[in-house]
C-alpha cells in the first residue's frame, strides 16, 4: 500500500513539475524563426533556410520536416463531404474575453523592433521615438533599411489554465 501512495506522491509532483515549468516563446525575423520551448519537455522551431522548416523535440523524440512536402501531401487527399450540418458557435463576446484572458498571462521579456519606412522625412518625424523613455533600446528608426522585429515572452501553463477556468466560471 506503501507504493501506491508514493506512485501517487511522483504523479503529483510531476504534474506540478509540468504546470509550472516555463513556456517561452520566441520571434525572430532577421533569422526567419520562431520558437516555442515548454522547459526541458521540448520545443518546436520553424524557420526558413531555402524553404520553410519544422523542428519538434520531445524529450528523446525529435523531427524535421519540409513544410512544402507536407502541404503537397496535403491536397492529395479527398475531402469527406460530411453534409451541412449547421455549427452552433459560442457568443463571440465570450470567446473574445477568454482570449483577452488568456492573453495577459503572458509576460513580454523581450522586444525589439527595428523600423525604416523608406521615406526619409517619416523616418526624420519618428526618430525622436527613439529616445522616449519607455521605447529607449527597444525601438529603432533607422535610415539604413533595416527593419526587423525580435520578441520573446514567457507564461507558466497553470497560468493559462487557471485564466480559462476563472472566465468559464464568471461566465456561467
Amino acid at each position: 500500500m506503501a507504493w501506491v501512495s508514493g506512485l501517487l506522491i511522483l504523479l503529483i509532483a510531476i504534474l506540478c513539475w509540468l504546470l509550472t515549468s516555463l513556456l517561452t516563446m520566441e520571434l525572430d525575423t532577421r533569422e526567419s524563426r520562431a520558437m516555442v520551448k515548454w522547459g526541458i519537455i521540448g520545443y518546436a522551431i520553424i524557420w526558413y533556410e531555402h524553404r520553410w522548416r519544422f523542428h519538434i523535440q520531445l524529450l528523446f523524440y525529435g523531427k524535421t520536416l519540409n513544410i512544402g512536402e507536407l502541404k503537397r501531401k496535403s491536397k492529395n487527399t479527398g475531402s469527406s463531404g460530411a453534409g451541412n450540418k449547421k455549427k452552433r458557435h459560442p457568443n463571440l463576446k465570450s470567446r473574445l474575453k477568454l482570449f483577452l484572458a488568456i492573453i495577459k498571462t503572458f509576460r513580454v521579456t523581450q522586444w525589439k523592433l527595428a523600423l525604416d519606412t523608406g521615406d526619409f522625412a517619416l523616418n526624420g518625424q519618428l526618430y525622436p521615438l527613439n529616445i522616449l523613455p519607455y521605447f529607449a533600446n527597444h525601438l529603432l528608426i533607422n535610415f539604413q533599411n533595416e527593419n526587423y522585429m525580435v520578441l520573446k515572452i514567457r507564461n507558466r501553463p497553470w497560468r493559462i489554465i487557471y485564466a480559462f477556468l476563472k472566465n468559464q466560471f464568471l461566465n456561467q
